[in-house]
């Protein structure tokens, strides 16, 4: 990936600021609720690793951003 024409990180103008705020908190077992900015996802585990396979797990999410 290369840098936008004319981008200097160093110039004190061009720089960029990219702000997310997030939180998450565990439920039940290994179920876990996030929230970024005004989105509300849930992620779980396979019942095999302790959950209860009611969301996706968090490699799957990662797949998936890799994916976008």
């Amino acid at each position: 990936m290369t840098n936008p024409p004319n981008w200097n990180p160093d110039d004190g103008k061009s720089a960029r600021i990219i702000s997310v705020d997030i939180d998450a908190k565990t439920l039940t077992g290994m179920a876990k609720e996030g929230h970024a900015d005004q989105f509300t996802v849930f992620c779980d585990e396979a019942e095999r690793l302790g959950g209860t396979d009611t969301a996706p797990s968090p490699m799957r999410y990662m797949a998936l951003a890799v994916a976008f």
